[in-house]
This record gives C-alpha cells, structure tokens and sequence, in this order.
C-alpha cells in the first residue's frame, strides 16, 4: 500500500476491507480482520462503504450480450492491422472503438481508488466511480453497436452465424431460491443482523427475521461454499450470540419475544447440525431452558406466561417445532415440555381436523387454514421422529389438502410457508402435485422491481411487521421444502 494512503486513512489495513467485504478471505483471516474492525473505525467505515456498493450495483438487472463480442471484434480487424509496417495501416483504426474498453477498466481502478483511499467521503466517491464506470461501459457497447454496421474497405464482411440466439428461458424455483438468498446476504447489515425497519419493517422482529433469514441460507448446503454466504452465516450467528441473555433469552422481552426466540434458536440449531461446537451447544442449552421455562402449565405457550396470559396455537406451533428439531439433534432434556405441547395442541383441533386459536372451532378472522397447516406439521414431525405415533390422523390429512388446495385471494408468505412446511413432512398421496402448485404461485409473486430482484414485495398479511425481509425468506423457505419423498421439485 503506498505510503499517501496510509496518511489518508490512518491505517495500513484498509486494503484488507475489500476483501473481507466481498466475502473474499479464509475463516482464519476474517476472524482476524473482525478483531481489527473493532478497533478500527477507518477500516469499519470503508469495509461499510465496499459493501453499500456492491449491494447498489447489484440491484441493477444483468445484461447479457446477444452473441460472442470478442470473436465479432476479432474477425472484422483486417489482417494487416496486425503488422508493424506503417504502409499497411488501414484507412481507418478498428481498434480505436475499443478505447472504451480501456476506459472502463481505468473507471474500475478508480472505482477501488474511492474505496481504498477516502475514507471520508468515500460512499459518494465510489458511487461516482461507480458510474463512470457504467458510462465506459456504456461507450463500449456503442463500440460494439458501431462494429455491427456495415464494414469500410478495408474490414472484413461480417461474421455469418449458423445459430440463432438462446430465448431467455422462464425462471426455476432454484434460480428463485439462488436469488433470494443473493438478495439476503446484500441486505445484511455489518452487524451481522438484517434490520427490519430498513425494508419497511419493526425493529423489534430483528431477531426473528435474523434468524429466518439464516435458516434460509443454511438450507442451501451447497451455496454455503462461497465465501459471502458462509461470511454471512458466521457473522449473524456471532449477531445472535451477542443478543443471548443470561435466562437464554434470545432478544429483549417484548410481545414478540417467544416467536423471536424459537427462530432464532432454530438457527442456532440447524448450525449445530452443520458445525458443532461448545459455543453454539452451550447457547442452545439456554434456549431449549428458556422455552421449558415460559410454558404454561396447561402445556401451551402464549406471548408473555403469567396468571391470565393464555396460549395460542400460533406461538405454541413454533416452540413444538423449535424441541422437535432440539430433540432430532440430541437434546432430550427437552422430552417432558414436548409431550405437554402436543397434549394442548391435540386440545385445539375440531372434529373435522381443523385447529383452534386457543380452542376448537375458535380461529382469527374466520380462517382456520394456517393454524390447521402448523398443527399438521407439528404431528406429522412428531410421528416423523417416534416422539408422538399416530399423532395425526386422516381427518387432519384431509383438512391439510383442502387448505392447500386454494392459496388465497391475496398473498400470504405465513400461511404459504406453514403449508408447504406441512406438506412436505407428511407422507400422503397427492401432497407432492399441491406442493408444486403452491410454489409456483410462489414463483409468479416475485418482485418484478429490477433494483430489488430476487425479493419479494412487502404485501400481504404480516409484511408489516418485517418488509421485504420477511416476505423473501419467507418466500425463500417455502420454495426450498422438499416433496414428501424427499427429492427436490
């Protein structure tokens, strides 16, 4: 690094800061770099800035070249071009269009010039940089626009092509969930938390987004291979880790705190299951406490546990589902709370095999299918490990089809992630067509917003409470649930 960036920024480490926000270093050299940024508020700011650009430049839509640019240019040069003989020019340069090409790369050195070297200002430096760099480009396509036309005397005729350009084909679920978890990982905040309220959510479901959005990425085994994503992973788990409280809270006590905690300690879980170690076991210890100890003595759990505070299938659901992945991953501590949430959810359900909100026949807004489709999945995992068998019977197999069977008027990411969740646990025929067809509705509400591609719009019931963020892992998550065989769609 040269001795006038040092003075600028104060630190001969900045170069670092590129790296390590592009998710570029090994573990060992992150890990080092992140106990330098504690220190280091230079160093923050640019790695900040890197990462703000990036993000930017990403939303934009990729373009893609119709055909072979490099082989167009190199065939209309004429071949005495290539001498060194001054009597061989050509009438006029065809290599000159190309300066915008060389303009381009100066414009992407001034462009890690800005991010490097200023830290002051460095946001807006970049983003200068960054758009002169779209103008070279710019100036480079109009090269190749111009070369297209019909050559002088002294080219050669144009290159004639025997095929004819790839149609763009319609979009996969795998290209939908690849998007959405690229979106996430660019939304991330350097805390290590996704922050709700900048994608039109509340702060108070930091946790619980946080945590969705970390299952989302940890689903995808092999996308965890690329350095931004398990960068990713890693400093949201150290976010979570951090938010822990001595009673094994995760996150402040507020309204929202059990559904906070169950997703937050189903992330912590499912990073045992990729990488155990005594930090994340000693945290889920806490967490799997801290559930056992906010239930009600009926066997349920409801958003605060006190004299009058009564459960909810809702909250109940996802401490059920949050043991019965502690308990699949060895934590049988948690057997006794377990058996008592699956007595009281047994109590909610109808003779039609509808469940209740806190008693049968008793459900919000005059809808029954989401509960029906948490309840579902609760038996149908409980069976799934032998805690509970015949946990399920056909009149809640029978309820599942016909809620999944119509994914409502207007959207909604809750009740379509409960379904597929639902869905693709139990082992009914029939399952498999009705998971297909919700997760292609899935696919046609993607946003069709190019500075937000690979998200989904914050609409329907519950976006309010966490935006954009909410609505695409959600979203996310229920494109990646398997068929009831277990192979992927």
């Amino acid at each position: 690094m040269q001795a006038e960036d040092m003075t600028i920024s104060g630190c001969a480490r900045t170069e670092d800061a590129a790296a390590y926000a592009l998710g570029e270093m090994s573990s060992d050299a992150t890990a080092a770099f992140e106990r330098h940024l504690a220190t280091c508020p230079a160093c923050r700011a640019i790695a900040a800035d890197i990462r703000f650009v990036v993000a930017e430049l990403r939303k934009r839509p990729e373009q893609t070249v119709s055909h072979d640019l490099t082989a167009d240019i190199l065939e209309r040069i004429p071949e005495d071009a290539w001498t060194d003989k001054d009597d061989a020019a050509p009438q006029f340069a065809p290599w000159a269009p190309l300066a915008p090409f060389a303009s381009a790369r100066r414009a992407y050195h001034g462009l890690k010039g800005a991010c490097f070297t200023r830290p002051r200002d460095t946001r807006g430096l970049a983003l200068r940089a960054a758009a002169g760099l779209l103008v070279a480009l710019g100036g480079a396509w109009l090269a190749w626009h111009w070369l297209g036309r019909e050559p002088g005397p002294a080219a050669r005729p144009p290159v004639v092509r025997t095929t004819q350009p790839k149609e763009e084909s319609a979009p996969t679920r795998a290209d939908a969930i690849g998007g959405a978890l690229d979106w996430l990982v660019a939304a991330q905040d350097y805390s290590g938390a996704w922050d709700p309220v900048r994608w039109g959510g509340k702060k108070e479901y930091e946790i619980s987004l946080t945590g969705m959005a970390l299952l989302a990425l940890m689903n995808d085994r092999t996308g965890l291979r690329r350095p931004a994503r398990e960068q990713s992973v890693e400093r949201a788990l150290e976010h979570l880790f951090k938010q822990q409280k001595e009673n094994g809270a995760l996150g402040a006590e507020c309204a929202g705190i059990m559904y906070n905690h169950s997703l937050a300690t189903l992330a912590l879980l499912e990073a045992y299951r990729l990488k155990d170690g005594p930090r994340l076991k000693g945290a889920v210890d806490s967490a799997v406490r801290f559930i056992g100890d906010r239930q009600n003595d009926n066997g349920g759990w409801g958003y605060q546990k006190g004299p009058g505070r009564q459960a909810n299938t809702s909250v109940t659901v996802w401490q059920i589902k949050t043991l019965l992945s502690a308990r699949q991953a060895g934590w049988n501590d948690a057997e006794a709370a377990l058996r008592k949430g699956l007595a009281w959810l047994h109590g909610v359900v109808d003779e039609q095999g509808l469940f209740g909100y806190q008693r049968p026949k008793d459900s919000p807004e005059g809808g029954s299918d989401t509960l029906t489709a948490m309840g579902a999945l609760c038996f149908f995992l409980a069976e799934s490990q032998g805690a509970e068998p015949g946990a399920s019977d056909d009149r809640i197999r029978v309820a599942l089809k016909s809620a999944a069977s119509h994914p409502g008027k207007q959207p909604d990411f809750y009740r379509w992630y409960f379904v597929a969740s639902a869905l693709s646990a139990g082992k009914e025929e029939g399952y498999d067509r009705l998971l297909a067809d919700l997760q292609s509705v899935l696919l046609r509400e993607r946003s069709r917003d190019s500075a937000q591609a690979g998200s989904w719009d914050p609409v329907g019931r519950w976006s309010s409470a966490g935006g954009r963020l909410y609505t695409t892992a959600m979203a996310a998550l229920s494109l990646q649930a398997q068929t009831p065989d277990g192979q992927p769609l």
